[in-house]
């Protein structure tokens, strides 16, 4: 705290006046006998006026736009607050800047003659090269008409704004002294940091992005705002740039002569465009930046569709969406033209390709499929072909649970198996008979087959003896206590199925078994 001033000064308090609480100014007005009077509240000047409530009008005497009040009515809301952020240089380090994040609150609520600006700080920044902090405190105006605060400052974890905070955007006037930061970086590293440029971004994302990364400087200057701007967006930035080379060619990952290509071709560079160029480069695909703006422009390049271009180029990965998306066109008229009031999933843009072509590629790893091969990689239609892994992984995926299932369903039979009262309960045999359970009584069961496989619940059928097939309760047990029993749309059990469960719990289950845990679902 020793790079902080500890008092809010005289030029903090000019900031709120002049530009913060710009639009708090009013003019308040009262009558006496005929007569109505005015009071500026910023110049503090009284004056005979013929005024309306809420109007706009410009204060006689100092010349600054008001908005009109009757003092007469009621102002118990009138209070103006804002939060803004002001730069200084640090107390302690001379290479070092500071920021201090104030809460500010103007109350019109009480005499409006003897308003005064009153402040708390809740957030304040570190900015020094290779190191940024920031403390913050939650700040409020109480019912007491003061500022307070119920806690001390609390280092954070990393840099955020607190302009994006959802008690700081309810707050009425918000700003940020971009004069104070033209002052605060003179003589210091940051000087250089071409702020100028981001003035449109929080300034301290921007103060904590460049003390790490000061290449922003060198960046910027050569024109390539564009990577900087997407990156203090939060935006995806594809691992192209090393930020923290110390060269340009180290930053960018490229030779001499692909930036005087970039140069040459004159472009806002992106990161998307400077990933597909590097990729282009390095697979031998060697597009030139219109074939590359096109592919950026058609939105299906992600992180995760790298793991394609493990298998190939981007030049033929490109040729190969393309040629999908016309199948699908085709496919699409042509089923039109039949009338038949059903169409099958088709892609609309590349976009949707990339992402059919990655579930693709996932299921192919899941069935140990040779994705090296050609004809494996890229299948002649991407979609009939999806639909087949599809199914393969399913029927693969049940026939591992079904395993485990059956292998339980005998022991669980031998345990817990009983008659009475013209019903029966069995176990659950295979997921089959659990996906049709939940179908038939509406009822979530079926997403339980993973945990009944693993041992951790038991699922059992009560049946109807002259009707066994036939899905009527379904009851679960953990550790010999009956969890819960339900019947069609998640209804509890009738007065038969529940002396019958009673029956069930004292001839299987143990003696000091739990009743009946009662749980309202929601039907998956």
């Amino acid at each position: 705290m020793e790079h902080f001033i500890p008092d809010i000064s005289k030029e903090i308090e000019q900031y709120a006046t002049e530009t913060v609480f710009k639009l708090s100014r009013y003019i308040f007005t009262w009558r006496e006998g005929k007569q109505q009077y005015g009071y500026c509240t910023n110049c503090h000047n009284e004056f005979k006026t013929k005024l309306i409530h809420n109007d706009k009008f410009e204060c006689p005497f100092c010349k600054s736009l008001c908005t009109v009040k009757s003092s007469g009515r009621g102002r118990k809301h009138l209070v103006d607050d804002a939060y803004f952020l002001y730069y200084e240089k640090s107390a302690k380090n001379p290479q070092a800047i500071v920021a201090r994040g104030i809460l500010a609150v103007r109350d019109y609520s009480g005499d409006y003659r003897r308003v005064k600006t009153q402040y708390l700080e809740t957030a304040r920044y570190i900015f020094e090269m290779g190191n940024s902090i920031m403390f913050t405190r939650y700040g409020y105006y109480s019912a007491e008409k003061t500022m307070k605060t119920w806690e001390d400052w609390q280092k954070r974890a990393g840099i955020f704004s607190m302009f994006n905070q959802t008690y700081v955007q309810r707050i009425r006037f918000h700003h940020t002294s971009y004069e104070s930061v033209k002052a605060a970086i003179k003589g210091t590293p940051f000087q250089y940091s071409t702020i100028e440029e981001y003035f449109n971004f929080p300034t301290e994302l921007f103060f904590n992005l460049y003390s790490k990364y000061p290449c922003i400087e060198y960046l910027t200057k050569l024109g390539f705002q564009g990577l900087i701007r997407d990156k203090l967006n939060g935006y995806a930035t594809y691992g192209a740039i090393n930020w923290r080379g110390n060269t340009l060619l180290k930053v960018l990952k490229l030779t001499k002569k692909d930036l005087k290509e970039i140069k040459k071709a004159n472009i806002d560079l992106d990161p998307l465009t400077l990933c597909l160029y590097q990729i282009s480069q390095k697979d031998g695909s060697n597009l030139n930046f219109d074939e590359i703006t096109e592919i950026a422009k058609k939105l299906y390049f992600t992180k995760n569709f790298r793991m394609i271009l493990k298998h190939t180029s981007l030049r033929q990965a490109d040729k190969y969406i393309n040629q999908q998306l016309k199948l699908s066109k085709q496919q699409r008229e042509k089923e039109k033209a039949q009338k038949n009031g059903h169409y099958r999933h088709v892609f609309y843009n590349q976009s949707d390709v990339a992402r059919y072509w990655l579930d693709y590629y996932a299921d192919c790893q899941k069935l140990q499929m040779d994705i090296t091969k050609k004809n494996v990689l890229f299948p002649r239609d991407l979609y009939k072909a999806h639909q087949n892994t599809i199914k393969q992984v399913k029927i693969h995926g049940n026939k591992l649970l079904d395993e485990k299932v059956k292998a339980r369903s005998g022991h669980i039979n031998t345990k817990y198996g009983f008659t009475k009262y013209g019903l029966i309960i069995r176990a659950a045999a295979n997921t089959k008979e659990l996906i049709n359970e939940g179908r038939s009584l509406n009822h979530c069961v079926g997403t339980y087959a993973d945990r009944y496989a693993a041992g951790k619940t038991t699922i059992m059928f009560i049946r109807k003896k002259e009707n066994p097939d036939k899905p009527y309760y379904t009851v679960e047990i953990v550790k010999d206590t009956v969890i819960q029993v339900r019947g069609l749309n998640n209804c509890q059990p009738d007065k038969k199925v529940t002396k019958f469960i009673e029956d069930f719990k004292n001839a299987k289950l143990k003696a000091d078994t739990q009743e009946v845990a009662v749980r309202i679902r929601v039907p998956a």
